[in-house]
């Protein structure tokens, strides 16, 4: 057998974008449902934010972690377990975002709520979704370039490590810095049940 003995795995832009649209469109998925059912049955005018107690920081460190491990791993399944992986995490977050407009948040307050540190998570996912990604063109050949495969491995372990160190920095501003920043930023105005 030598050297260039099958397909070249896929290259990290199109893994990118391949996990950014899985993320995209499982995201616009509450929202599409929630246009075809209509209106929400009680819409609550006051909403109470309070962020006494925030997460652990080790508790969302395992948490986030355990969902990196995932994705990584599901390049033992050609990508498949990757996909249901990324799709989750953003239906599940979109959901979130969903409920408490639902609740009289407006969406872009909702947002603010989540994206000090949400988009280090965002970009850590979709780091190991290029990972998990890794082995998707090599289906159902079950071959891959040897040169390009020792490539893909060293950027992968590359990918791998700017993930952990996103998530570990993400994990210590949602427990010790998104609460206080919301806070800040969000008016009286805007959340009249808002506890500071």
């Amino acid at each position: 057998m030598g050297v260039h003995s099958g397909r070249r795995p896929l290259g990290v832009t199109w893994r990118l974008l391949a996990s950014l649209l899985i993320v995209l469109v499982s995201a616009g998925l509450p929202w599409l449902f929630a246009a075809a059912s209509g209106p929400p049955i009680q819409r609550v005018a006051r909403l109470t934010l309070t962020f006494a107690r925030p997460p652990a920081f080790l508790k969302i460190l395992r948490h986030n972690l355990l969902i990196l491990t995932a994705e990584a791993l599901g390049a033992l399944t050609f990508g498949v377990m990757t996909m249901v992986v990324l799709a989750s995490v953003s239906y599940g977050t979109a959901r979130i975002v969903l409920d408490a407009t639902n609740r009289g948040m407006p969406p872009s307050i909702a947002i603010l709520s989540l994206l000090p540190h949400g988009v280090f998570e965002i970009v850590a996912y979709l780091a190991g979704g290029v990972v998990g990604l890794s082995t998707w063109s090599a289906f159902p050949h079950l071959t891959v370039d040897r040169i390009a495969l020792k490539h893909t491995i060293v950027e992968n372990a590359v990918h791998m490590t700017l993930s952990v160190f996103l998530l570990v920095l993400a994990a210590y501003i949602e427990s010790h810095w998104t609460a206080r920043i919301f806070m800040a930023v969000v008016p009286r105005t805007v959340l009249p049940g808002l506890t500071r």
